[in-house]
């Protein structure tokens, strides 16, 4: 696009090339020395310029191209206009010296004084194209930043030049010598009688501060709304935090909200008004009953209680017209609601409005609280909650955060040898470990005697009772501790054991029947309790119902739960979940209870009658459990049976075991299960597929012990271990005692030491030194950190300035003698509690049966904890920061300032601070016709960015005109 300079444009006109008003006002630009102002008066009679006639010396051109084929004689010759700028462009130009912003002007200016007047805008323009080209393009950023307010409405930077320029020429004159003064004020200046705090809020965290701080701040901006006014004490917080926990059992907040609402109703007794809030506000749950077994199930018939507090909090009394309503429509005579009822119904509903209320801040306090620790994710789940009734997240702006020390606490029971004088089953030799402790546990087997007393019909029909009980003692069962023990909690089919509830009693009433003379005449058996010295049936089942239950919530251990692991002894002995593991015996003992089951098996099915099938089966209870038979051999000797076939079903219920035992059999004998491309199981898939063989042919609840060796860990195990004196301060009991106490908070430890306490009532009391502590990493001398003295502070520890918090430094300095202890130098990684008495010692190779009872991070807290404290403070407002106005003398010889001067200066800076970027239509004046200093050409096409100068100005007289009416007005045709 081709823009005119002022003497072109003046050469233009001397020629009476004549224009129309669009191509008059695209022509118009912004020269270096001077702008061209077309003035143009009109009225709303006569809005454009009336059109002349064309001739030689008057024609119109109306592009570009047409303005290039222009010849004019005395400018350019016989070439036209666009030879004559082509010419011009490419003359030869002087070179441009770097030099200070005033010379590089006066040098631009003095090297396009040879060309022709007409042309000298665009020869300094292609003369600062080539001075440009060379420039880096961070220089060039940085002259193009530091110029751009200069070609926009900041007037201060044109202004604030002449300061520049009359320091430069001040220097140019005394280059040396300088006298500096100053003089400064503060303007409108007022007294701010309000306080700078309006208190302070205590916080157990710098986290919890910082969200009291956002929370008060947001009430602040937003109090007359109510927004953000939160209020969580204890009690709001507690009922909250129990209707979250109700969403994390499918149940939507509306329904939670009315459960509460009936609940309230009915403890006012106002049940009447239940049914019809049902009616009135019915909860529709979107998705049915689910179609599969569900933990949970959603509430349907309940009142939908979001709705019904929305209604409630806009105006209550529609919603009471509303219950009057279904009311009638119920045809109930006198069940409007009455002025009572009203009262009543009010308060049920204020407490379920706050109660929703309460859950809205604790969601509100807890997304602020995870905004202010950097975690939008959380904070926006703890919104969604609210808003889209999700699955809410365990909320921690209600915790009190504390810094300590943490380690792990273990309660295990480490198996003994086998114990002599027990009889031995299929369960003993499966699980040896278990049944050795077991046996332990319950002392001598003579100890245990079964009476009973026999009662019987004589010939006249009266009940008597036999003068010598029937004893069983524990030979005659012939039953191994953990066969006794595992019966004496199952249930038992009354078909085997008529005469009991258990699997053991069954077992014991059949040995007592069966030293009864004239069984047949018996009615009834009384098993008495102990006798003397030994323990009867009672005494036996409380002990044993104690020691089940303690098996079936533990889980079996291996190396890792016995010491502290260290990575890179276990790259070396790697066994993934079995590390340690004897997986050859494991095997072995799964592999001899399989060939039972084989033999078993065939001896069932070879059976002649059915005595002989039944006797089978019940001595074969413990692998082919009554559960497993098919209904076959229930007939046999079912209720109403024809006695003359009882051979032919026990011929059917052979039939039918057979495929059971086939399929059972099957599918134990089968390998282990093997991963894609895997060849041969791994040790600890033979692990894994030994204990499953057990349990398959034993019960899924059998306990399985696998035994392993601790290995090169042996060395630290024992040294721990013979450190018992100073681990327990020169008293075992104390662990006895700090197991006591322990109970009463994990159900683990509960089980094991109410064992214990069977144990001990029971069998033999316990001794010193049956329960032992191992504690890692071992210390020599170190206490057990169960005990209060292992937090002391040791007296030959060297106190360590840098290892203090640095929130502790000035306290601690300023108070030499002030106790600070390092907990985390005295705390363990693991503490082990163990169940081994007369246990001294393990070999590295040594193989362990060990169960796990409880295990718990115990968290030791630290004396010193980092609170914070959140305060109001009323911050400075709009206080400009502190400045340095370098002013400069108005004359340039002026030898002294004056006040006057000076005071001018001053407001003068502040006049110019307020010009900061102005628009045209603030300064009023021709102005606007030259800034800002660069635009965009205007173009009649759109291949390039442009500025339709003519539109504007157009719509511009539109708008005075509209506003004036018929009033004659002039216009600026300009860059507007």
């Amino acid at each position: 696009k081709f823009q005119a300079g002022p003497a072109l444009l003046q050469a233009l006109t001397a020629y009476s090339v004549r224009m129309e008003q669009s191509d008059a006002v695209d022509a118009v630009a912004v020269g270096s020395s001077a702008v061209k102002q077309v003035v143009t008066h009109a009225t709303t009679a006569m809005p454009y310029v009336e059109t002349l006639t064309e001739n030689e010396a008057i024609f119109t051109v109306q592009t570009p191209r047409e303005m290039a084929n222009v010849v004019i004689p005395s400018v350019t010759g016989s070439a036209t206009l666009g030879d004559h700028v082509a010419i011009t462009v490419a003359s030869r130009l002087l070179p441009l010296t770097e030099s200070l912003a005033p010379r590089a002007a006066g040098a631009l200016f003095d090297s396009v004084q040879h060309l022709f007047p007409h042309t000298r805008d665009l020869g300094a323009v292609k003369l600062s194209l080539d001075f440009l080209k060379e420039r880096r393009v961070g220089e060039l950023n940085i002259a193009f930043r530091s110029t751009l307010d200069v070609f926009s409405y900041r007037l201060d930077a044109w202004l604030t030049a002449r300061a520049n320029r009359r320091l430069e020429q001040m220097r140019a004159t005394t280059p040396s010598g300088l006298h500096m003064g100053g003089y400064a004020w503060v303007e409108n200046l007022k007294a701010d009688f309000t306080p700078d705090s309006e208190g302070y809020l205590l916080a157990p965290s710098q986290a919890h501060a910082a969200t009291a701080a956002l929370l008060r701040s947001g009430f602040m901006a937003n109090h007359e709304q109510g927004a953000f006014d939160v209020v969580l004490d204890s009690k709001r917080t507690r009922r909250a935090q129990d209707i979250l926990q109700g969403l994390t059992r499918d149940q939507p907040l509306a329904a939670l909200y009315g459960y509460r609402i009936e609940r309230g109703l009915r403890d006012a007794e106002l049940g009447k008004l239940i049914w019809p809030l049902r009616l009135a506000y019915p909860w529709r749950p979107v998705a049915g009953p689910p179609a599969d077994a569900a933990e949970a199930i959603g509430a349907r018939d309940v009142v939908d209680g979001a709705a019904l507090l929305a209604d409630w909090a806009a105006a209550s009394d529609p919603v009471v017209t509303k219950i009057d309503a279904v009311l009638a429509g119920l045809a109930v005579p006198g069940s409007a609601i009455n002025a009572n009822e009203r009262t009543v119904l009010s308060v049920v509903m204020a407490d379920a409005l706050d109660l929703a209320d309460s859950v809205a801040d604790l969601l509100l306090a807890e997304g602020a609280h995870q905004i202010a620790q950097g975690r939008p994710e959380r904070a926006a789940a703890a919104m969604g909650v609210a808003d889209k009734q999700a699955m809410p997240i365990e909320t921690q702006v209600g915790r009190t955060p504390r810094g300590g020390a943490s380690y792990t606490q273990r309660v295990v029971v480490l198996c003994p040898a086998p114990v002599q004088g027990w009889p031995e089953d299929r369960r003993s030799g499966a699980e040896p470990g278990v049944n050795a402790w077991l046996a332990t546990m319950l002392g001598k087997p003579d100890a245990y005697h079964f009476s009973a007393r026999v009662h019987r019909h004589d010939a006249h029909g009266v009940d008597t009772i036999d003068a010598d009980p029937v004893v069983v003692e524990w030979r005659e069962l012939g039953l191994s501790p953990l066969s006794a023990v595992w019966l004496a909690g199952n249930a038992s089919s009354t078909r085997i054991a008529p005469a009991g509830e258990t699997g053991f009693r069954s077992l014991v009433a059949a040995a007592l029947v069966g030293k009864i003379v004239d069984p047949q005449a018996v009615t009834g058996l009384d098993i008495d309790s102990a006798a003397g010295n030994t323990l009867g049936l009672a005494a036996f089942e409380a002990i044993a119902m104690t020691l089940r239950n303690l098996l079936d919530k533990s889980r079996f251990a291996t190396r890792k739960d016995l010491v502290h692991v260290d990575s890179a002894t276990e790259e070396s002995l790697a066994m993934g979940e079995y590390p340690g593991v004897d997986v050859a015996e494991l095997e072995a003992r799964a592999g001899k209870l399989l060939d039972a089951f084989d033999a078993i098996s065939a001896s069932l099915l070879a059976t002649a009658n059915a005595d002989a099938l039944l006797a089978g089966l019940t001595a074969a209870d413990d692998m082919v459990s009554s559960a497993t038979w098919p209904a076959q051999v229930f007939a046999i000797d079912a209720r109403g049976a024809d006695p003359a076939t009882r051979e032919q079903r026990a011929t059917d219920a052979i039939a039918a075991l057979e495929p059971v035992l086939v399929a059972r059999r099957d599918a134990v004998r089968a390998g282990p299960k093997l991963l894609d491309g895997q060849s041969t199981p791994t040790d600890a898939q033979r692990a894994q597929h030994a204990i499953e063989q057990i349990k398959r042919l034993l019960g899924k609840d059998f306990p399985v012990l696998p035994r392993f060796a601790i290995g090169p860990y042996a060395t630290e195990f024992n040294a721990s271990l013979a450190d018992q004196e100073a681990l327990t301060t020169s008293d075992a009991w104390r662990v006895n005692g700090w197991l006591a106490q322990v109970a009463r908070v994990r159900d683990g430890v509960d089980r094991f030491a109410a064992a214990l306490s069977a144990h001990e009532a029971l069998s033999a009391p316990l001794e010193s030194g049956d329960l032992k502590v191992v504690q890692y990493p071992h210390h020599d001398g170190r206490v057990w950190a169960a005990l209060p003295e292992a937090w002391q502070e040791d007296e030959a520890a060297v106190f360590d300035p840098a290892k203090v918090p640095e929130e502790l430094r000035d306290y601690l300095g300023a108070q030499p003698g002030a106790p600070y202890r390092d907990i985390n130098r005295v705390a363990p990684n693991l503490a082990i509690t163990l169940h081994a008495p007369g246990l001294a010692a393990i070999a590295s190779d040594e193989t362990l049966a060990v169960f796990v009872c409880d295990e718990w991070p115990e968290f030791i807290p630290d004396p010193f904890q980092t609170a914070a404290i959140s305060f109001q403070y009323d911050a400075p407002g709009a206080r400009p920061p502190q400045v340095i106005l370098l002013a400069l003398p108005p004359t340039l010889h002026q030898t002294a300032w004056s006040f006057d001067d000076a005071v001018d200066v001053i407001n003068e800076a502040l006049d110019l601070a307020k010009l900061r970027g102005v628009c045209p239509k603030d300064l009023g004046s021709g102005l606007g016709a030259l800034l800002p200093g660069n635009f965009l050409p205007h173009t009649y096409t759109d291949d390039l960015p442009s500025v339709k100068v003519l539109q504007m100005m157009r719509a511009a007289r539109q708008r005075v005109e509209t506003f004036a009416g018929n009033r004659t007005d002039t216009f600026v045709l300009g860059k507007i």
